[in-house]
Parts: structure tokens; C-alpha cells; sequence
């Protein structure tokens, strides 16, 4: 079954991110890697096979090691119900630091990540005027179903998915 383990990850990932986001700022960087929400199963006794899950939530936060400033982070979650779905979300690089190749550092140790802890599908939701749904097509993520209004936000939403 997919699913994160934060030993791992800090063993497989945080020293390459430092020592590439290192070389980009030009400073020492610090990786944490905070998990967020919990797993949890709802099943109903009568009905053979159902059930909802719930999903996990890991941050991956880069920051300036000696000011603490954030440079980029980005959240990965499990998907509700099925185990093969990566939601990638919230992904943030500050503005000084864009335009300097981050973002795609980034996607790329998204679809590592996903491999390496057993994942399908990458799956993300962008905003329609959103810089990142010309970015993301670059990196063979493709756009699904139709664009939507989110009725909570106002916000018009498009909806990407990539195969790992």
C-alpha cells in the first residue's frame, strides 16, 4: 500500500534537496518534512468491500538556515479512498527565489516521491489564472475534465493529472 513514511523520506530526499536548493540561493538550506492529518477507516459492517479512508498529509519546507525564511515548500497528500492517487498542493516558491529553477527541482522530487513510496497518479488543482497551468503541461501533466467555478472561493479551477 502507497503511503508516506517520514524517516524514509528524510533519509532519501532532504540532504539531495539541501544540497541542490543550497547551489541555486547561493546559502545553506534546512528541509523539514512535518506530517500533517492521519489515516483513519469507516467501514460499514453489512456491506462486504466498503469503506472510506481518510488521507495523510506530508509538508516539505525549505527554508534559510540561518534566518529561517522560507524559500519553497510544498504539501503531498494520499487520496481519500484510493491508495495509488498523490494530490501535490500548495506549492509555494517565494518571489525572489522564482525564475531560478526551483519549481521544476521541485516537480521533479514530486514524481520521485511518488514513485519511491508506490504512488500511480500525481493529481493537482490550479487556479485557470495561475501561472503553473503553463508550467505544468511542460512536465507532461495533463489537464482533466472540465474546468470549475469553486462555489466556496469564486475561484475558476483546473484539474492536472500526471502518470508515474
Amino acid at each position: 500500500m502507497a503511503s508516506f513514511d517520514k524517516g524514509h523520506m528524510e533519509s532519501l530526499f532532504v540532504k539531495k534537496i539541501n544540497d541542490i536548493i543550497s547551489k541555486i540561493v547561493g546559502k545553506s538550506v534546512k528541509t523539514t518534512i512535518t506530517e500533517r492529518g492521519s489515516y483513519y477507516t469507516i467501514s460499514e459492517p453489512n456491506i462486504p468491500g466498503w469503506g472510506w479512508s481518510g488521507c495523510n498529509t506530508i509538508r516539505f519546507s525549505i527554508t534559510d538556515e540561518t534566518t529561517g525564511y522560507t524559500i519553497c515548500d510544498f504539501f503531498l497528500s494520499t487520496f481519500p479512498g484510493c491508495c495509488g492517487i498523490m494530490i501535490s498542493h500548495n506549492t509555494y516558491v517565494d518571489p525572489i527565489y522564482r525564475k531560478k529553477g526551483i519549481s521544476k527541482i521541485l516537480q521533479t522530487l514530486k514524481e520521485e516521491i511518488a514513485i519511491e513510496t508506490g504512488f500511480s497518479l500525481l493529481l493537482a488543482v490550479d487556479l485557470e489564472n495561475s501561472i503553473s497551468k503553463d508550467f505544468l503541461p511542460k512536465f507532461k501533466w495533463y489537464e482533466i475534465g472540465k474546468r470549475f467555478k469553486n462555489k466556496r472561493s469564486g475561484n475558476e479551477l483546473l484539474l492536472f493529472a500526471k502518470n508515474v
